[in-house]
């Protein structure tokens, strides 16, 4: 869902990108040295329920744990103001593709990167997550778009300088 623009508002515009790889082959000896403490420890149930239903559930917890690795890489460097667990940053699939769900620190930490960006309303922000896998190349990817609003009227007020 991209953000409504109110014509009236002078707004900005605020992009961050993650991107981040993960070696298939690598997370299937993860998953079977340390069953099942590593997939309760990092995936959440949804994320293990949809990787398990599937023929080659290692290529899939790969993706989403690169999608995991791709959206920290869009935080604020001060923004985690706690450490963040992979398993409060989830995967979800919906019918326009995949979504992020974010839960406890996760969520506060990308509240806190919108802030001090000045996106106030998250409603303002669309979090675009995209997922790929190459069991031939052991490989599993991942990116993460953040494009928000930012209200020119809060930048100008903290003394930052507002595009004309």
């Amino acid at each position: 869902m991209a953000p409504d623009i109110d014509v009236g508002t002078p707004a900005g515009v605020f992009v961050r990108s993650g991107i981040d790889e993960v070696s298939i082959g690598r997370v299937g000896r993860l998953l079977g040295e340390y069953d099942p403490s590593f997939r309760d420890r990092v995936f959440t149930s949804a994320e293990r329920q949809y990787c398990e239903n599937t023929r080659y559930p290692a290529q899939h917890y790969a993706a989403r744990w690169a999608a995991k690795e791709a959206f920290v890489k869009v935080l604020d460097a001060a923004a985690p103001s706690r450490p963040l667990t992979a398993a409060q940053i989830g995967v979800v699939r919906t019918d326009d593709g995949p979504r992020l769900e974010l839960e406890g620190d996760a969520d506060a930490a990308f509240a806190e990167t919108l802030v001090a960006n000045d996106v106030s309303d998250p409603t303002r922000c669309d979090v675009s997550v995209s997922l790929t896998h190459d069991r031939d190349a052991d490989v599993a990817a991942a990116c993460v778009v953040v494009v928000g609003l930012t209200d020119e009227r809060d930048r100008e007020r903290k003394g930052g300088k507002a595009r004309e």
